[in-house]
């Protein structure tokens, strides 16, 4: 997260605009968040979201020492805060268009708990698919009839298939699967 002062806001927007292309293409990104302040549109902060530090902290390095960023980097006239937070289980998904999306319904098996679900569920998106290229969060709902989606989000509809072929075998997506009884999923895309 960083915030930071600039003169111009409206130059800072067109330069963090470029620079939004830029960095979704490094490694680990998965969101980007940028806001203005309320009272006074010269100050702005970014919350850029990685799927660890360390793909923050090459991000950062990089985007100092690149051309690409140069223009938003003389955008900021001051940097008032700055730091790395650790986010939610399940991630923060921020969704953007063009990202993929896996909606996966199901209930539970007979005499399973939404207390036993719940932990395999953090366990499988805290242990395996929050460190997977491309995963950019999930979310577990439950519905009023009772049945229970699903909801993981990444990077495009291509890595929402992938990522769900690759839970065969992992013993995280194991243990959540042999608590539920599929009815149905399906994949689309953000718009």
């Amino acid at each position: 997260m960083a915030i930071y002062t600039t003169d111009s806001p409206e130059s800072a927007q067109n330069h963090r605009d470029k620079a939004i292309g830029e960095i979704s293409g490094y490694p680990g990104f998965c969101g980007w968040l940028p806001l203005q302040d309320q009272k006074n549109s010269h100050t702005l902060a970014d919350i850029v979201l990685w799927d660890c530090v360390q793909s923050a902290e090459s991000a950062g390095k990089a985007v100092g020492n690149s051309d690409a960023f140069s223009g938003f980097s003389q955008a900021v006239k001051e940097v008032t805060g700055a730091g790395y937070f650790n986010g939610p289980v399940g991630g923060i998904a921020l969704m953007l268009p063009g990202n993929g999306v896996e909606i996966g319904r199901f209930h539970l098996r007979e005499g399973v708990s939404e207390e036993a679900l719940f932990s395999a569920w953090t366990r499988m998106t805290s242990e395996y698919l929050s460190g997977e290229q491309g995963w950019r969060g999930q979310r577990l709902l439950k519905l009023q009839d009772g049945s229970f989606i699903d909801l993981a989000f990444a990077v495009n509809p291509a890595y929402s298939q992938s990522l769900c072929d690759s839970w065969a075998g992992n013993p995280a997506c194991a243990a959540f699967l042999d608590l539920i009884e599929p009815v149905s999923i399906e994949f689309g895309t953000i718009f």
